[in-house]
């Protein structure tokens, strides 16, 4: 960039690997919980009469999560 020119603030962010992510962990979680209750007739009882609160706090969680990261992710940070 050439001097004086104005940066925007995603361009100065540092990269971190998206193994140290909060919103990679909360994905990851969530798709552990659908196998889970795939596979068993009793989470999936529980995941089906309550997926509307599910969804409510899931969507909570990451829009919590997205405000206080200040870091891009990648999967091959420098």
């Amino acid at each position: 960039m050439r001097a004086g020119t104005p940066t925007l603030p995603f361009f100065n962010t540092m990269k971190k690997s998206i193994f140290k992510s909060k919103t990679a962990l909360i994905a990851f979680l969530t798709s552990v919980a659908g196998a889970v209750s795939h596979f068993y007739p009793e989470a999936n009882t529980i995941v089906s009469e309550n997926a509307s609160t599910i969804l409510l706090v899931l969507g909570a969680v990451n829009m919590g999560v997205r405000a206080i990261t200040k870091e891009k992710v990648t999967l091959f940070p420098k």
